[in-house]
């Protein structure tokens, strides 16, 4: 996950940004089984994902909407 959200600084290449998002999305089964990082989702999200619903990269905003989608329903 430190490699994950190093990727989501904001001054990251927006390609490695989507890459590091993809990721979350893709491996929502394990997160969701290692309560370390599970627990750390919602802090995640809120500072890396929200607000990436106003980027003017439109393939950076679905992308959040897509994680976004996935972790709404995630019992923490």
């Amino acid at each position: 996950m430190n490699y994950i959200q190093s990727k989501l600084e904001s001054n990251t290449n927006p390609i490695e940004k989507e890459l590091a998002m993809y990721l979350i999305c893709q491996l929502r089964t394990p997160i969701s089984r290692c309560k370390q990082v599970k627990k750390i989702m919602p802090s995640l999200i809120a500072k890396y994902v929200i607000p990436e619903f106003h980027n003017e990269i439109m393939f950076l905003r679905a992308r959040a909407v897509d994680i976004f989608t996935e972790y709404g329903s995630m019992e923490l």
